[in-house]
């Protein structure tokens, strides 16, 4: 290993150290490392790691936005560290009053080097979006090294900011070391599933993801160290590895994710921002078509560095031969120029129309002719004219109208770059600036290619699960659960409680008080005995006595009285004493007498003093005992007499114990209780409530739904209702922390759960009672269900976060997306994300996306009519 930084003297973090003394001169430990001319060993790994800034400046100390939790993530700075023109980005853990940066420990960053190349680290402030909705990004200052010069001794180094204020604390290290093959399944992650004509390569050693493209064995070999094409929006080759199948080309993946994942999100760019990526790939065709190479880009090659400008990632550009002098990177388009449809060779001016076709999906959403039957796309391509919103501006809709001209010879470009360069449209671009000079419309965070993996594929929780052991004992034990009928079965060290059939017609359904029979003049008698310190009932019919044991009910149990104490005294019970005689009061039945003189003693109704048994909510055919509170233990066992008792004394029907049970309302809607929801409905709170409404839905359950809505429950959570990501960078990950599978199901909104099951009636009530027909959802999954939730018709579906009207459309409910559509559903909303900084919400495949968002386009345009520009 050969260490490049020099170790310096360790700053005291606590002190003014690294400041300048009063004569101006630099303290001894502030230096900056020269860039001088590398000299690289050989191709091997770059290891950076970022631990701590000091005395980072353009901030106001004072500001109580850096000391506020809440608030502090969204003004963090953060650090962007490119080599060899790859760019990662490294958010800051925290932020102090006198500019003090940590990075988080994580941050250890490591580079494939195949050629000399200098290290930058860049610094910037992400603030809050603007009105935009775009995060507002300032720098702060950069620093440019070599990190190749030879060290004289190992350790940390403190770098000064050579354009801005403060030091940062940074560890480089260089491993020289061979590629190894690409059959090394060690190093090599090989995805197997196809992006368009790339494969994505994970490096597993440095977490780096990699395109792929593989060529037939040629005389010709690559040399990553000689790179044959350098323009600033063409990633770099990074390896040429040969194997028995071909020669494989690799080159990096963009940190900041793909250009058309971001207006997945967006639905549309805005102008301004369309015109700006437009005018970078203007740029680069214009840099290949000098090389004399037809480009044939396409929107999976297009990708974002972190520092906001356009990555085309096109390995098979360095497999031409130069010798030919150029050539047609190989690929295939999804939008060919009308000419090469009819035969004709390829040229420039399929290039300008590709521009086009790109152009015009940034703008309007979706690209011209688009149909998901490839030989219908072929015609309308050929023979159909364009098609724009109304909004669109006359200079866009000229220079789409000119690009997509289907005659290549009247087509904008014919006449060379500066035909295009100088429409309209592009007006106000400063072309001498546009390679890295002009400020990007947003720098994104990094992003983690995921590879696919296979689904998971959950047992059927409607399924019984029947033991595989003669070993299972029967008790003839029975319980009524969500409509159905189950048997205890005792199976070795395990309870199961195994599903016998649905209830009958006189026994399920919306239930009431049909298992208490308690009243008033209940026939037990309950008497503290101080002798014995404990409670004792006695039946005043069968004279039976039944004594209170504390221990068994699995309280802490009491002192032992003083010796010198008598019997005869009325020494008051403890509180553990008078929750195990509650808990037996309950169990005999006892009623609003009894109940009233135990908790006169001090019972507490709100506290989980009780237990019951329930479905294992993973496993439901497996019992679980959890905690309860009285009313929990009262709609468990369907007493609506009890949880009336229990409300006039004080019970809390808002108060959770289980988080995934829920509250007193949640459960009786679970069991499918009209009476107790009726009863509880009225002194619940709005979150609960809407939850309540969200099961009822799921279970199609039309009069608990119309209860619910008649006594005023919203439809809608609010955005601060929902749990926050667990961890909020990591990218396309919209789980919860607590039980992530279990609770993400509880937050989709009622609307979202009714379109899922294509249920218009639902669907209708809900609209009808103020549900936002542009309610979004995150993480939609039936794959972890509830006890008691009907068995899905359709398969999960691909928009996992999304808007309701992308999920009817997706599942085909054509007549719930009218509905939508006539409530005043608006299509193209942004994606739906949690106003948490670094947080984004999952993707779905282009071709999904795509079809989806057409046949919203078509309904709508279809009420709206259309108009054509031939």
């Amino acid at each position: 290993m050969s260490n490049i930084v020099e170790k310096f003297e360790q700053v005291d973090l606590d002190s003014e150290a690294g400041t300048r003394s009063p004569n101006g001169e630099k303290d001894a430990s502030e230096v900056i490392i020269p860039s001088q001319a590398p000299s690289l060993p050989g191709p091997g790994i770059l290891t950076i790691r970022l631990y701590q800034a000091l005395g980072l400046g353009l901030v106001d100390p004072s500001s109580a936005s850096f000391r506020d939790p809440e608030t502090c993530r969204q003004e963090l700075p953060y650090a962007v560290l490119e080599c060899d023109r790859f760019q990662v980005s490294a958010d800051a853990l925290c932020w102090s009053s006198r500019g003090r940066v940590i990075w988080e420990s994580a941050n250890v960053f490591k580079f494939d080097v195949s050629a000399s190349s200098d290290l930058t680290l860049y610094l910037f402030i992400r603030s809050p979006p603007d009105a935009s909705g775009e995060p507002r990004v300032t720098p702060l200052g950069s620093i440019s090294l070599n990190p190749f010069l030879q060290s004289q001794a190992p350790g940390e180094a403190w770098v000064d900011i050579q354009n801005g204020i403060g030091r940062v604390n940074l560890e480089i290290s260089y491993l020289e070391e061979k590629v190894p093959p690409l059959g090394d399944g060690k190093v090599w992650h090989v995805s197997v599933v196809n992006t368009g004509d790339l494969v994505h390569v994970e490096k597993q050693d440095n977490h780096r993801n990699y395109a792929m493209v593989t060529l037939p064995t040629t005389n010709f070999l690559p040399s990553p160290e000689t790179p044959l094409y350098s323009h600033r929006f063409i990633t770099r080759l990074k390896f040429a590895l040969e194997s028995p199948e071909g020669l494989h080309l690799l080159s990096p993946l963009a940190s900041g994710g793909h250009l058309f994942g971001h207006l997945q999100r967006e639905r549309r760019f805005a102008v301004d921002k369309a015109r700006f990526y437009a005018a970078e790939l203007v740029c680069l065709l214009e840099y290949l078509h000098d090389k004399r190479i037809v480009a044939t880009i396409k929107p999976e090659n297009i990708l974002i560095d972190a520092l906001g400008h356009i990555s085309l990632c096109t390995p098979g550009l360095f497999g031409l031969d130069v010798q030919d002098g150029g050539g047609i990177i190989p690929g295939t388009l999804e939008y060919p120029a009308p000419e090469l449809l009819l035969g004709h060779a390829a040229s420039r001016m399929a290039d300008w129309w590709t521009l086009g076709v790109l152009l015009h999906e940034m703008l309007t959403g979706l690209p011209p002719f688009y149909h998901k039957d490839a030989d219908e796309k072929q015609k309308m391509i050929i023979g159909q004219g364009l098609q724009f919103p109304d909004e669109l501006p006359s200079a866009a809709e000229d220079v789409l109208i000119r690009l997509l001209n289907k005659d290549p010879a009247k087509r904008l470009g014919v006449g060379g770059v500066s035909e295009v360069t100088s429409h309209p449209f592009f007006y106000g671009i400063k072309w001498n600036e546009v390679q890295g000079k002009n400020p990007t419309p947003f720098k994104p965070s990094t992003i983690a290619t995921v590879f696919p993996m296979a689904p998971f594929k959950p047992r059927n929780p409607q399924t019984p699960r029947t033991p595989k052991t003669s070993s299972s004992v029967y008790s003839g034990v029975r319980r009524l659960s969500q409509g159905f009928i189950y048997e205890r079965v005792d199976f070795g060290p395990f309870v199961f409680w195994q599903q016998v059939g649905p209830v009958p017609d006189n026994a399920g359904g919306h239930t009431s008080d049909q298992t208490s029979s308690t009243s008033e003049d209940d026939v037990w008698d309950v008497l503290w005995q101080p002798a014995s310190q404990r409670f004792n009932f006695k039946n005043r019919l069968t004279s039976e006595e039944r004594a209170a044991d504390v221990q068994a009910a699995g309280r802490r149990p009491p002192s032992p009285p003083p010796a010198h104490s008598d019997p005869t005294s009325n020494e008051l019970p403890s509180q553990g004493q008078a929750e195990a005689a509650f808990a037996l009061a309950l169990e005999l039945g006892c009623g609003k007498r009894v109940i009233s003189k135990l908790v006169e003693h001090g019972v507490n109704l709100n506290a989980p003093i009780l237990k019951y048994e329930v479905s294992e909510l993973k496993l439901p055919l497996i019992v679980e005992t959890i905690p309860a509170t009285s009313l929990d233990w009262a709609v468990e066992h369907d007493k609506a007499n009890l949880v009336n008792l229990f409300l006039d004394m004080g019970a809390d029907p808002n108060i959770t114990v289980h988080p995934i049970q829920g509250p007193a309302l949640v459960n009786a809607v679970r069991r499918r209780n009209l009476q107790l929801v009726e009863i509880l409905v009225r002194r619940t709170n709005r979150v609960s409530s809407t939850r309540s409404l969200g099961i009822a839905v799921d279970r199609a359950d039309t009069t608990i739904v119309d209860t619910l809505l008649a006594n005023g429950v919203r439809c809608d959570f609010e955005e601060s209702d929902r749990p926050r990501p667990r961890n909020p960078y990591y990218y396309d990950h919209c789980t919860f922390g607590g039980f992530p599978e279990l609770e993400v199901k509880h937050f989709i909104p009622p609307l979202v759960r009714a379109v899922q099951l294509g249920n218009a009636d639902l669907v209708r009530a809900l609209l009808a009672h103020g549900a936002s027909a542009n309610v979004s959802y995150h993480d939609l999954t039936r794959s972890r269900q509830e006890p008691g939730d009907p068995v899905p018709t359709t398969p999960d579906p691909k928009f996992s976060c999304g808007r309701v009207a992308q999920l009817a459309m997706e599942l085909g409910y054509s007549e719930i997306v009218q509905l939508l559509l006539d409530s005043g559903a608006d299509i193209h909303l942004a994606q739906p994300s949690w106003p948490v900084p670094g947080h984004t919400c999952k993707l779905v495949l282009r071709t999904v996306y795509l079809e989806v968002t057409a046949g919203l386009e078509a309904e709508v345009a279809i009420r709206a009519g259309g108009r054509s520009t031939l």
